[in-house]
């Protein structure tokens, strides 16, 4: 017998595999919610579970840029700011989630937190644009920074949370705020969506230039402001902060936590009007509460309303409508049936309320009398509670049968559906105490579509339910699939009645909901899985050094067999390391750069490059091979596009094989361009670093550009990695030209409006006003084919005084009848229309914005259809809510590749400015249409493939585009 090999172990594993170890604990790491301390402290989470195993982990760890996207940093202990350097440094252009947190909070005072923090930020702020996540989460609220600290603009950033725990301790903030606020420095936002920070924090913040109207216009906004006690001193009143509220626009969610706002400063009678879909009040006074909700008026009329902690009280005359009110933790002492006498609408949830009784609930919500019925249309009821159950049985029965009595007058009568009585649908009650009889449980059965009653809660303490699995046998217990629960047992089913203003949340990347969900059975959360805990053997024990990973029983030194057809669930992909920096690696791992795939691998080949996998190595197969000059993979395909590519005419004894793609080409599709000589790309693909080197990586030699833009390609980086990229400078500029001119008619005269009007029989031609364009002064911005020819039909055909600017002047332009000026503020100042023909670069991004557009006339037209991201939308939107701009011809949108191209006519359009831009009817939008001719799709066709023959015969081409 032979001898005994020896065990391996983690450490013997190649690199390879190790990395695509911690790539898979990176992804699992990148589902989960981290938002609480414990989740922070947690040596489980990544990258800590991986760089704590040993100094070989943690330097493979940093090599891969994007490993360090989740930045940690504790400031209850010394921060080592070189570390912290390293950190940033190694992370590269990904985005970045910072946390400045503490593992405690249990202590009084931190006098070295402010320092802490504040070298913190010195770092921070050098990659403000890069950050996704920002969280402070600190002891004392003099140590927070101010959002002006923050100076730049960031424009990933949709978390920003400055929270503290001890908001009474150290100076106060406001104190080291700039008294000039002048002097600030602007911070831009834009993307921003959860909002979380200490009241008097985000109420200076108000004062930081260009801050909060960067991101005003950005739905589904959610808002959480914490600690501010209403003081004599305090400054901030409810009035200020309501007006705040309205100027932000729509909110997703508003919770105020031991806030209260000075409401003596605010105007008796004076409402502000809002715009909230889900409130939250905690540890709020009664007569805070009772002010706020009388000072406004939401336009939301059926908002989600929960109180915890709260006080109650309602003034006289006093009423408000909440879709769901739920009131938790409400002291005994407090008038439940007062508040509720002032409240209507569907849903009543009631956690943990000691004072809840037949006397105040149940009778604020039952009556013999129409004229005093209090909430008219409640149709679920939900009472949960860890002590006894006050509520009787007949008094649910008396509360029952009112209510049907009081709604079957109703039912037959024309009354709006506001104001009648609705029977109830569903009563769920749980607590301690008598259990239901059968009787009563026909009787409840009969008379509600659903009634749940637990008498008994199991031991709040206990980890096992006494009464479910205490005496449970491991051996034999066989778990259920996650799909075997009984959806009976759900304790409160959705009403179809319910409405919802907004789509279901994807909670997978985002905050909590601040909207508590009905309870569920509490014995369906009783366990969880188990974790395996693994050690690494041959390494220094260190505490919390695991890490929860799927081993096989049996570690190979030697990379397992690759499969011919990977699990397309898999978060890694067999051969994709194309975003390792294999120039990082650490020397002593003499681990080699991984070479490039061959075009052609052989068939028992263990790394094949994504396309023979299931080849038929038969020998007509290989001699067809050998006939074909490329194969190119077109991205975001129509069906124009299908039929012109393969319409073209290609030269004699040449050959293509176009595989077409419907989705766009991006870091994640990329992978579809394998085994292929060359791509072929339109204006919304995205080409940049990333994606150039997963091209590089799988093969592919040419990008072919079917359009004359190129601001969606990394230039350098294609030239970087060996890439040639071609594109079609001049497919019709007649029909760009043509296109332009149209539109400038359309929104002059209003073609599209007595269109539609005549079509519904409407005759009139008031609001269909338009002026000459014969004698106006019509400004070009760019003069390459396109405006050249534009300025030409409008000069000689029209009559009007064409003037240009451009830093490259055309000797074609006076033959056409176009002056140039020398300044780009002239041609604003003197135009009455305004047609951008430039292309996209850094100069260029958003040359129409808000310093701009002030500068042009009053009324002026604007026309775009070049390239969206030539306006500042945000300015635009601005500027027609003025009537500064008089009309708007669009067919381009700075984020148009999220609908452009598609039919997103039964889907919600999440982009908030550009359905504001839609609802102007000054606006005239098409969908990058300008192009769209039958002779342009040919001269792309041909002018495509002309580029890649050339490109495979010489390496070069006439249209080829050098960085």
């Amino acid at each position: 017998m032979g001898a005994l090999l020896p065990p391996k172990t983690i450490q013997s594993l190649p690199k390879e595999i190790l990395l695509r170890i911690f790539e898979f604990v990176y992804q699992a790491s990148c589902s989960s919610d981290f938002d609480s301390p414990s989740h922070f402290a947690d040596p489980t989470l990544f990258p800590a579970c991986i760089e704590g195993v040993c100094p070989l982990w943690k330097k493979l760890a940093l090599s891969i840029g994007h490993f360090s996207s989740r930045i940690l940093v504790f400031v209850d202990k010394p921060v080592v700011y070189t570390e912290l350097r390293t950190r940033f440094t190694v992370s590269k252009k990904y985005s970045i989630d910072v946390y400045v947190v503490r593992k405690g909070y249990d202590v009084d005072e931190d006098l070295e937190e402010k320092a802490r923090v504040r070298g913190v930020m010195q770092l921070l702020v050098q990659h403000i644009k890069r950050c996704r996540v920002v969280v402070f989460d600190v002891l004392h609220n003099s140590s927070l920074p101010h959002v002006s600290d923050f100076g730049d603009s960031a424009a990933k950033l949709l978390t920003f949370r400055l929270r503290s725990r001890l908001p009474g301790i150290g100076p106060k903030a406001q104190a080291s705020f700039p008294a000039n606020c002048r002097n600030l420095r602007p911070f831009y936002s834009r993307p921003l969506r959860y909002l979380d920070m200490d009241a008097n924090i985000f109420m200076d913040a108000m004062s930081v230039p260009g801050w909060y109207k960067s991101f005003e216009y950005v739905s589904r906004k959610n808002l959480t402001l914490r600690n501010l006690p209403c003081l004599e001193n305090n400054s901030y009143d409810l009035h200020k902060f309501l007006t705040i509220l309205e100027t932000l626009g729509h909110f997703h969610s508003l919770v105020l936590e031991n806030v209260e706002f000075n409401p003596w400063y605010r105007i008796k009678g004076l409402i502000v009007t809002i715009f909230v879909q889900n409130f939250e009040f905690i540890g709020l006074s009664k007569e805070y509460v009772s002010e706020f909700l009388d000072a406004i008026d939401n336009k939301i009329e059926e908002p989600n309303i929960t109180l915890i902690r709260c006080g109650l009280e309602c003034q006289e005359d006093f009423g408000f409508r909440a879709w769901c009110l739920t009131l938790c933790n409400i002291a005994p002492e407090e008038d439940l049936y007062k508040f509720l006498c002032c409240w209507d609408g569907f849903s009543l949830i009631l956690k943990e309320c000691p004072g809840v009784n037949d006397n105040n609930v149940l009778r604020a919500l039952s009556t013999h009398s129409w004229e005093s019925m209090h909430a008219k249309t409640l149709r679920q009821l939900q009472i949960t509670t860890s002590g006894p159950i006050l509520i009787t049985m007949d008094g649910l029965k008396r509360m029952v049968i009112e209510r049907q009595e009081e709604a079957s007058k109703f039912f037959t009568e024309d009354h709006p559906m506001k104001s009648i009585p609705l029977p109830m649908h569903s009563i769920y009650i749980s607590g301690s105490g008598h259990p239901l009889t059968p009787s009563d449980l026909s009787w409840f059965s009969d008379n509600l579509d659903f009634f749940y009653w637990h008498a008994s809660l199991p031991r709040s303490d206990s980890p096992v339910l006494d009464w479910d699995i205490s005496n449970l046998n491991d051996l034999e217990f066989q778990p259920s699939a996650s799909g075997d629960i009984d959806p009976s047992s759900s304790p409160l089913p959705p009403v179809s009645q319910t409405p919802s203003l907004d789509p279901p949340a994807d909670h997978s990347s985002s905050p909590p909901t601040s909207q508590p969900l009905p309870s569920s059975h509490p014995e369906l959360h009783s366990s969880s899985s188990p974790k395996l805990q693994i050690s690494v053997p041959d390494s220094p024990v260190i505490e919390g050094d695991f890490c929860y990973l799927d081993w096989p029983n049996t570690l190979e030194s030697s990379p397992p067999p690759r499969s011919k057809t990977p699990d397309p669930d898999s978060p890694i992909l067999d051969d994709d390391l194309s975003r390792i920096d294999w120039s990082k690696v650490p020397a002593d791992f003499d681990l080699p750069p991984p070479e490039k795939p061959q075009r052609c691998s052989t068939p028992d080949s263990p790394i094949m490059d994504g396309d023979f996998s299931t080849f038929d190595w038969s020998i007509e197969q290989i001699i067809l091979l050998t006939t074909i000059v490329m194969k190119v993979a077109v991205f975001g395909t129509q069906k124009y596009d299908l039929a012109s590519l393969t319409e073209v005419s290609i030269p004699e004894g040449k050959e293509f094989s176009f595989t077409f793609l419907d989705p766009l080409l991006d870091e994640k599709t990329a992978i579809l361009a394998a085994g292929h000589d060359a791509i072929c790309i339109f204006v919304n693909d995205i080409c940049d670093a990333i994606v150039i080197k997963k091209l590089a990586d799988i093969g592919v030699k040419f990008v072919a550009l079917r359009c004359a833009g190129y601001n969606n390609v990394d230039l350098k980086a294609a030239h970087k990695h060996g890439i040639k990229v071609a594109r079609v400078p001049a497919y019709s500029p007649e029909a760009v030209a043509e296109f332009t001119v149209g539109m400038i008619m359309t929104v002059i005269r209003k073609y599209h409006k007595a269109y539609n009007r005549v079509r519904e029989g409407n005759f009139l031609l008031d609001g269909l006003l338009g002026f000459n364009i014969h004698g106006k002064t019509v400004g070009l911005i760019g003069t390459g084919k396109i405006g050249l020819l534009t300025g030409k039909i409008l000069s000689k055909g029209f009559g009007a005084n064409v003037i240009a600017y451009d830093p490259y002047p055309s000797q074609l332009a006076e033959e056409y009848g176009i002056t140039y000026v020398e300044a780009l503020d002239e041609l604003l100042t003197r135009s009455d229309i305004i047609s951008l023909h430039c292309p996209l670069n850094e100069s260029t991004k958003y040359i129409i914005n808000d310093s701009n557009l002030a500068k042009t006339k009053k009324g002026v037209v604007l026309i775009n259809t070049s390239r969206g991201g030539l306006i500042d939308t945000y300015a635009l939107i601005r500027a027609l809510k003025t009537d500064h701009v008089s009309a708007v011809g669009l067919d381009v949108y700075e984020r148009e590749s999220n609908y452009f191209f598609a039919d997103s006519s039964a889907k919600v359009i999440a982009d908030d400015s550009f359905a504001r831009l839609l609802s102007f009817y000054n606006v005239f939008m098409t969908g990058h249409q300008a192009f769209l001719t039958s002779e342009a799709l040919q001269n792309i066709a041909e002018t495509t493939v002309n580029n890649l023959l050339e490109l495979e015969a010489s390496g070069t081409c006439k249209f080829v585009v050098e960085k």
